[in-house]
This record gives C-alpha cells, structure tokens and sequence, in this order.
C-alpha cells in the first residue's frame, strides 16, 4: 500500500456565515489503528480489523509490517476492513529494505520497542519531520533493558539502528509523559526474560494497556495519585487473534467539535467516537468554557465509546494547567483556535512537548491564529489567547509548515471568515483525515476547493 503522492496543494477556503449540522463519524481512531495492526501481528491465526483510520500514519503502519513479512490484506470492498494473518511474536522477517515510518513518531516508537527484541537487524527512518523527532526518551529505557539501538547524535535522532537482543524485565520511569514512551517500552516487554515495570508520573492515554487487557497478555496496572505503573510479563505464548471493530478518532472529530461551538446556528452529532481516559480531556476543558455537549456513552467490552452531540455556545474563557496538557496535547492547537471567541483570556501552562511534534506547534499555532488577527502570545511553556465573543478573524495566507493539525485548525478558523483564505501545503491533513475537507462541505455550507 504505497504512500500517496507528496506533491504540495493549496486549499482555498470561501468563508461564508453558515453553521455546522448535520451527523458524521470521523475516521477510525489513529492511535487504535496502530496499535490494533501491531498486536494482531504479534498473534497468531487470522484477525480481522474494522473501522481502521487510513490516513498516511497507519498506512504507513500496514507498509512497514508487510515488510517484515507479515500477512495483510485490505478488503476490496470495505476499505477500512483489514486482515492480518499474525504468525506469533517471533515470526517477523529481517527485512531487506529500510524501514520506513513516513510521518509516524507513534510508529516509529512503537516498533523501536517491539523491534528491539526481535531477531534481526532494522533501520528505522521517516520525512524530514521524524528525523527532527526527540527518540533518547524511548532508547535510553531500553538499552538498559538491553536493547542494542543506535542512531544519529548516539541515538538521539532517526534513522534509528536496531539489532535484535535478548531483553531483560526491568523498573523503568518514563521521562516525559508520553503514550508513545510508556508503549513501547511495554511492548519490548513483551519479548523480555521477566517483568518490565514502566512508572509514569502523569497518565496518558491507555490504549496499549486496554490491548493488553482485551488479549489476556499477562500484566497489572495501578494509578498511583496522579501516576500510573504497568507491569508486563515476557510473553511464553502468541496470543490469540481476535476480531475488533475500532471507534471513531476523538482528535480528529475536535476540528469540526471546535467549528460547530463557534458558528451560531450549529448542531452536530459525532458517532461512536472513543471517549476513554486520556482521551477525553479537551472536552472537560470545553464543558468548563461553557460548550453544549451533550453525550451518551456505550458499554463495550473493550473501548469506551458514545455518540457526541455538539451546539453553538457562549464560550468564556478558562486556564490549562500542565498536569492537563499531557491527556490533550493533539488538542491544543483547536482549543487555542476555539479560545479566539471566548471571552477573556485563556492560558495553556507546561505546553513545552508540543514543540517536538509535526512542527513546533508553540511556534506553529500562535503564527497561524496572528494570521487570521487573533491576539495571541507564546513564550517557552506558555500559550496565551486574548478572545472576544465578537472576534471576527480576517482573510489571509497561512503555512502549515507540513503539519497536519495546523492545516485542520486554519480550515475551521476559515470558515468564520469573510472572505478567502488560503492554506499552503494541506494534502499534509492525509496523515490522519483523508476526507476532511469532504467532511467539511458537508458539514458546512461553504465552499472549499484545492488549487
């Protein structure tokens, strides 16, 4: 499944005063989708996966497996069905090629754990992006389990260099609270001699432990105050493959959430979207902004999930604190984005990571909102947005500086615009949302075309 074209395109945007209605489920969750496609990998006998994202990230996810020699195939039909023939946690093939991660940091952190362990040698790389991305927070806990990595600045920067080892269980602490750490140092535990214990002192979000739970893999996991740590056991066994549907993304479905509390007039409902722990942060910070959301949940075995149904509101303006950021930094730049109508100035504390994501997105953000006439300020840590329920932003030219959610938040802070606003470089939105600004017409009753 080859990565679509990189050619750069621009999306003009034709603001016009229309709401937000009607009823749509956004992509398959992305960071499920990776998740999903690495655990059946590991199983072995025949899963089936529905509901996948199929954005460039998790294709990427299917292209790098299929190099490694697993089985996968994408249904003819239901293009988000996907069947991976799993052969056990040992089977991966040693590839022939560079692997390559495209603009995945999940990716590439994951499979530097479950790669670690893995006989083989592996070289990991991705776009100019990735080779930017901070990765000693993830090499460091596993050489001292005994991983074998290497890389540019002695580890520290992609392309990364893994050759397979026998790992050892050990007490790690994550760094920086991040998902993506706590992941793979749990999935290199799976093919280490022992227990592997990872402490965080923030939670982030579950996904790889929800897994963990759905596939009997031997673990426990315990919310220590405002921490967490997950112990997992060296696997003796391939697990057994199973048969899941994936519920919709809740970051993706934050755009048109964001555009709906913005534009008078507005009522959508979101279906089936994953509102689990550490997902779900960014709407407790709307509710106390005064947002109308209106949820009801559904009981699942594995996810939890629920229809979203979102109204135009009053906002007003409310402060995030860094303990907050962690379970909502792919939100930050759409509740920035959002706060530009609120009244009164809202403040987003400890947002130092978003500076290693995409893009600097400290940077990213306040560039773009100052393009559209917001008044905004950023320093090291801190995001501050002075709003106005009257604010009416202006036509302009923003860059996405290659940056998926940049691009996503400028379209919607675009349609309250009168006038034309152009976005530069936005086929990068195809690393998590191929149809957005599909979804977008449909939603609301402007006009967006590609140039």
């Amino acid at each position: 499944m080859p990565r679509q074209g990189s050619r750069r395109i621009r999306a003009v945007v034709r603001g016009v005063a229309s709401p937000f209605n009607g009823v749509l489920k956004p992509p398959g969750d992305k960071s499920i989708s990776h998740r999903a496609l690495i655990f059946a990998s590991l199983c072995e006998g025949v899963s089936k996966l529905s509901g996948l994202s199929f954005g460039q990230d998790v294709v990427a996810t299917y292209n790098v497996l299929s190099k490694l020699g697993v089985n996968v195939s994408r249904d003819s039909v239901d293009h988000t069905l996907l069947t991976v023939h799993g052969e056990g946690p040992w089977s991966y093939k040693e590839p022939s090629d560079i692997l390559e991660v495209e603009n995945s940091g999940t990716l590439l952190r994951l499979m530097t754990g479950v790669l670690s362990g893995t006989n083989g040698h592996f070289v990991l790389t991705g776009d100019s992006s990735i080779v930017k991305r901070p990765m000693l927070r993830v090499v460091a806990p596993l050489r001292e389990m005994g991983a074998r990595i290497d890389g540019r600045q002695d580890g520290a920067l992609a392309p990364i260099s893994i050759r397979g080892s026998r790992l050892k269980g050990t007490k790690l602490d994550t760094k920086v609270p991040s998902a993506q750490v706590k992941s793979a140092l749990l999935l290199a535990g799976l093919f280490a001699e022992g227990s592997t214990h990872v402490r965080e002192r923030v939670r982030t979000r579950s996904h790889t432990e929800e897994f963990l739970a759905y596939l009997d893999i031997d673990h426990r996991s315990e919310n220590q105050g405002g921490g967490r740590e997950v112990v997992v056991h060296g696997l003796t066994s391939a697990p057994k493959p199973f048969n899941l549907s994936i519920p919709a993304d809740p970051s993706q479905a934050a755009f048109f959430i964001g555009g709906a509390l913005i534009a008078p007039g507005s009522e959508v409902t979101f279906k089936n979207l994953y509102l689990g722990e550490g997902r779900d942060a960014y709407l407790s910070v709307l509710r106390r902004m005064g947002a109308n959301l209106d949820e009801s949940r559904h009981v699942s075995d594995v996810f939890s999930s629920g229809d979203l149904k979102v109204s135009y509101s009053n906002l007003v303006a409310t402060e995030i604190h860094q303990g907050e950021v962690p379970a909502l930094i792919d939100e930050v730049p759409i509740l920035a984005t959002v706060a530009c109508f609120a009244e009164g100035k809202t403040v987003f504390h400890g947002i130092e990571e978003l500076r290693t994501k995409e893009s600097d997105r400290v940077v990213t953000t306040t560039e773009m909102l100052r393009r559209f006439g917001a008044r905004v300020e950023s320093d090291d840590s801190t995001l501050t947005v002075y709003g106005d329920t009257t604010f009416s932003p202006k036509p302009c030219n923003v860059q996405s500086h290659g940056d998926h959610r940049i691009a996503m938040c400028a379209a919607i802070m675009a349609t309250r615009v009168n006038g034309d606003t152009e976005i530069e470089d936005f086929n990068c939105v195809e690393t998590s949302y191929n149809n957005f600004l599909g979804d977008l017409t449909r939603l609301w009753h402007g006009e967006t075309f590609i140039a």
